[in-house]
């Protein structure tokens, strides 16, 4: 079995390539928060609904049986936050050392949820293998 193939590793590996990348991107602006006229930089946040899309996961709630109730409603769409802005100091440097960090670490716990639900299923994967030998 070819685990590079299975979704859930695919979407784990983009997204930890995008945790990567983004933290360069943040550590790039706390190197540049005394350079003049220098603007902070960020990554666009990945699209969980595109990123699920790019699965071909397509799971659709079904009756079975007769007593089986239909949703109440309809789930609710995951929204984007937008209107921060970033404040500047005289030499027009975008970057406040406390919001990259607090991005940093944002990154940071990502990465660990990541990887930790990564670990999980290579843990979920080897207990079904080893009982199917």
């Amino acid at each position: 079995m070819d685990l590079q193939k299975q979704s859930l590793f695919q979407m784990a590996e983009r997204k930890m390539g995008y945790l990567g990348q983004r933290t360069k991107v943040l550590a790039q602006n706390v190197a540049n928060a005394d350079t003049p006229n220098y603007r902070a930089r960020d990554l666009k946040p990945v699209n969980f609904k595109e990123e699920l899309g790019k699965a071909n996961r397509v799971v659709h709630m079904s009756a079975t049986q007769a007593g089986h109730l239909p949703p109440v409603s309809k789930p609710e769409n995951f929204r984007s936050i937008n209107g921060r802005s970033y404040e500047s100091n005289m030499s027009k440097n975008s970057v406040v050392l406390e919001e990259q960090m607090m991005k940093l670490g944002e990154t940071q716990g990502d990465y660990e949820a990541t990887t930790t639900l990564y670990r999980k299923y290579v843990d979920m994967v080897k207990l079904v293998v080893g009982r199917t030998q």
